[in-house]
């Protein structure tokens, strides 16, 4: 974390800025004095194909698009400006521009069919358009066939230098050659540059800040083209030919070749590649086809030893010295011990993709906070472990943690059926269990005690705000869907009753359990539809709703019926395509949703950072881990103690820290955090075009639905409770269902 800290030496910018100049002076002064000893001719060439590579690593080093046809511009150009000069009888500088027009006119065409594709699709149907190119310099009459266009004459540079003198023709290419790489350099370093940047490392990510992605893409490849005509004409007037192997495949080939040896996404990177190609075809020519060979054995080594290329290779290392720097001055004070957090989650099994998310965002928090110099000068260790979806797994790795590991706390699980069990140890153990995903209420409220504390809506908060949004609607017959343990059951109880005190004409039609990690849901859907309710209300979750979700889709029940189930990023990031629009989605902290109601800097550095680990938008479950170990670290800095007892009685008084807002506390009676529940239409929007978002999200804070006092204590037997009164009837409905006990293992 060293290079993210101030700097107190020379920036990294002016680092780079340094060492570009010192590429500069290096590039002139080689190609200046290298006649000398050089033939000027094969220096002239270089020049000429360093320029091509600079374009081609424009296209693929800072916009990612490979292009398996770069070719047909180098030809098409050198064709069209030995034309010009010999047929015409134009100036050189106008055979060069007319060269160049016509691949800029060509890679306008070849863009508004590629560009919208992307990967191997958007490389092979340059390949395919090049190939086309090719055949077309094989048979039209005017490109001399397998002869070419031989003996194209220099002419006089503006009718005023004659190009046939070696040193004016050396000159003349070196402007056009530095002249094009200056602009290349511009570009790269210019706003639209960053832009090209940022496409590359995360599209959707780019289209999601506004930014026409395709209109970038589309420009950097008309540039791309261009300035490969340019060397492209040039070259064609040094040699005073324009030959087949100038649009022929194995020229793409050659130029992937140079990009790659020199250093893809570096400045010098194709120059390099470039001289070191074309030095090994000259000076080992009389090898014959065995060239080719030797060039493949040179790529091979240079993939091996010079992952990032010569010049990459050679940054790196300039770069070291650079680094123990700021190591030694800027960094933080060096922790004087290490502090212990336990992390127990389902790693394996159907609840992986909330545990492997909640993981991911708990890292994010404890490099963060090792970056800045960790907790009361302690450096935090995150400590993983796997309870594979087992209840007595989930115990036994809480016990390990706090007797074996000394976690100062425990973070976790993603089941309700786990936290129970790991609760229960947290209590025995006087150790802080902070809960980011598992929300059943009975482990805060019935099984409460000191040391549990919940950053997420418990069951009664999540089923009591999303019947309070569907009250609003007009459907009166619901059927319940849920997980056969202890979350699916409770949220289901709390979501009928809040839903039958504020809508007491509605009738629960069906109530049905499958097992966690279900793979056949046909027979279930089969049941939905046969009891042909208007709505259904599943807390399905993770990778069974993800199935449930494909399964029924082509059973047309979402055309039939109204579903509202946990449709959180996570989710709809797996269904990608399969997502159903008008599905009503609720969540615990959608980023779209948050960065909206409470756009943060942090907040957006945390969706970068995520990002940039998993190539993924961050769900609810890693930004609620997140927020658990950063509430853990507020409160032991405030208490000045790793100690249990200080910090259990900071966070019962402490104001939050949250991504998804300030205003966060735990409510001292039973710790649940006063966080609320978000709920939205499944849509798809244009700034998302890999998977889908919701529209019209709405927000029920937590105060509104969450368990008046007075009941926490009655549950608890704390204080005698009210005698019950007798339920109401709803003609032809069914009675809220009775107390009961719910499976105790969550398989």
């Amino acid at each position: 974390m060293a290079s993210e800290a101030p700097a107190i030496g020379p920036p990294a910018r002016t680092r780079e800025l340094r060492h570009h100049r010192i590429g500069f002076l290096v590039m002139l002064a080689f190609f200046a004095f290298a006649p000398a000893v050089i033939y000027p001719v094969f220096l002239m060439k270089v020049m000429s194909f360093a320029l091509f590579a600079s374009a081609f690593n424009l296209l693929i080093g800072y916009a990612g698009l490979l292009s398996f046809g770069h070719a047909m511009f180098l030809g098409t150009a050198g064709y069209t400006a030995a034309y010009a000069a010999k047929a015409w009888g134009l100036t050189p500088e106008l055979a060069i521009l007319a060269g160049t027009a016509a691949s800029c006119l060509l890679g306008f065409v070849t863009g508004l069919i590629s560009i919208r594709r992307q990967g191997i699709y958007f490389a092979m149907i340059t390949l395919a358009l090049a190939q086309m190119v090719y055949f077309f310099a094989v048979q039209a009459p005017f490109t001399g066939g397998e002869d070419g266009i031989q003996a194209v004459p220099r002419g006089r540079l503006f009718g005023l230098i004659d190009l046939a003198d070696i040193t004016a023709m050396y000159v003349t290419v070196f402007v056009i050659f530095f002249g094009g790489f200056l602009l290349i350099y511009r570009i790269i370093h210019s706003p639209f540059g960053q832009v090209l940047k940022a496409i590359r490392e995360n599209e959707p990510r780019a289209i999601s800040l506004g930014y026409d992605t395709n209109r970038y893409k589309m420009l950097a490849f008309v540039l791309s083209a261009t300035l490969s005509g340019l060397a492209g004409a040039t070259n064609a007037l040094v040699f005073q030919l324009a030959a087949l192997n100038a649009v022929h495949w194995t020229m793409s080939g050659e130029v992937v070749l140079m990009t790659l040896v020199g250093g893809l996404g570096t400045v010098f990177g194709p120059v390099v590649g470039a001289l070191v190609v074309l030095a090994l075809e000259n000076y080992l020519a009389q090898l014959g086809a065995w060239v080719t060979i030797v060039q493949g054995l040179v790529f091979v080594v240079c993939v091996l030893t010079f992952r990032r290329g010569i010049v990459g290779e050679l940054a790196g290392f300039l770069d070291k010295p650079f680094r123990l720097r700021l190591k030694l001055v800027v960094e933080p004070p060096a922790p004087r011990h290490t502090v212990r957090l336990g992390v127990v989650s389902s790693l394996t099994g159907p609840l992986s993709l909330l545990g492997r998310a909640g993981v991911e965002g708990a890292r994010l928090a404890v490099a963060d906070l090792n970056a800045a110099g960790g907790v009361l000068r302690a450096r935090v260790e995150l400590v993983v472990r796997d309870d594979g979806g087992s209840p007595e797994a989930g115990a036994r790795e809480a016990r390990n943690l706090i007797d074996e590991a000394g976690a100062a706390a425990l973070l976790g699980p993603v089941s309700s059926a786990i936290l129970l069990p790991m609760s229960e140890v947290a209590r025995e153990r006087k150790t802080i269990l902070l809960s980011h995903t598992a929300n059943s209420e009975r482990a805060f409220v019935q099984k409460g005690h000191r040391y549990i504390f919940s950053l997420v809506p418990n069951t009664y908060i999540e089923g009591g705000a999303v019947a309070a949004y569907m009250a609003k609607r007009p459907y009166r017959r619901y059927l319940i869907l849920g997980p056969d343990y202890e979350l699916g059951h409770i949220e289901a109880e709390a979501f009928e009753r809040r839903l039958r005190q504020e809508r007491p004409d509605v009738e629960i039609v069906g109530r049905l359990w499958p097992r966690l990690g279900e793979a056949e849901y046909g027979p279930w859907i089969e049941q939905i539809l046969a009891a042909q309710p208007e709505a259904v209300f599943t807390n399905l979750y993770g990778s069974d709703l993800v199935e449930f979700t494909r399964q029924a889709r082509s059973t047309g029940l979402f055309e039939r019926v109204r579903v509202v189930g946990l449709y959180d990023v996570e989710a709809l990031q797996a269904l990608g395509r399969n997502a159903v629009e008008g599905v009503i989605g609720y969540d615990r902290g959608p980023f779209h949703v948050i960065r909206q109601l409470e756009p943060s800097p942090a907040f957006e550095a945390f969706i970068r950072h995520f990002g940039a680990a998993t190539n993924k938008y961050p769900s609810t479950w890693a930004i609620s881990a997140y927020d658990a170990v950063m509430a853990w670290a507020k409160a032991a800095e405030t208490a000045g103690s790793f100690d249990t007892e200080p910090v259990v009685d900071t966070l019962e008084r402490l104001q939050l820290p949250s991504l998804r807002g300030p205003g966060r506390y735990f409510r001292k009676l039973d710790h649940q955090a006063n966080v609320g529940t978000y709920i939205g239409e499944v849509a798809w929007n244009p700034g998302f075009p890999d998977f889908a978002i919701w529209k019209d999200p709405t927000y029920i804070p937590a105060e509104q639905v969450w368990r008046p006092e007075h009941e926490v204590l009655e549950l608890r037997g704390e204080r005698p409770a009210p005698v019950e009164r007798p339920t109401a009837r709803v003609p032809g409905g069914q009675d809220e269902p009775p107390a009961r006990s719910f499976p105790s293992s969550s398989s």
